[in-house]
């Protein structure tokens, strides 16, 4: 497996963001501004896991057998591509989504308590994948 190729850093003294990225311009090498201390790596796919917070949905379904095809469907290779069209046939695509949701806001509340920044509450927005 490669590494990543796109690395996003947060800066803790403006409160931006920025990345690098092994694709960026070779004469323009910005990796070294992300060495200082100000700089922090936000969360990546190693520290989000998607497919953990796929499993402990599946685990959360209280309704047996959706659970099973949930669980079944994360089983090998093309896990995410099965779960989704597991989540169609068991009618819980809304339900996936606001406990992804959750997930990430717990994962980014864990990151921002870790690093002594402080975390707006999301709840105060509109969720982008509710419909109104």
């Amino acid at each position: 497996m490669i590494g990543p190729v796109a690395v996003i850093f947060y800066n803790k003294e403006t409160g931006e963001f920025d990345h690098y990225s092994e694709f960026a311009d070779p004469e323009k090498d910005d990796r070294i501004k992300f060495e200082d201390d100000c700089w922090i790596a936000a969360p990546d796919e190693y520290d989000i896991r998607e497919l953990d917070i796929m499993a402990d949905f599946a685990g959360s379904v209280a309704d047996y057998r959706k659970g099973i095809q949930l669980r079944e469907a994360l089983d090998g290779d093309g896990a995410f591509r099965r779960f989704r069209v597991a989540l169609k046939r068991v009618g819980l695509e809304g339900e996936w989504y606001a406990f992804r949701r959750g997930s990430f806001v717990d994962i980014a509340r864990r990151w921002c308590m870790n690093n002594d920044i402080p975390f707006d509450d999301p709840e105060k927005y509109p969720d982008p994948n509710r419909e109104e």
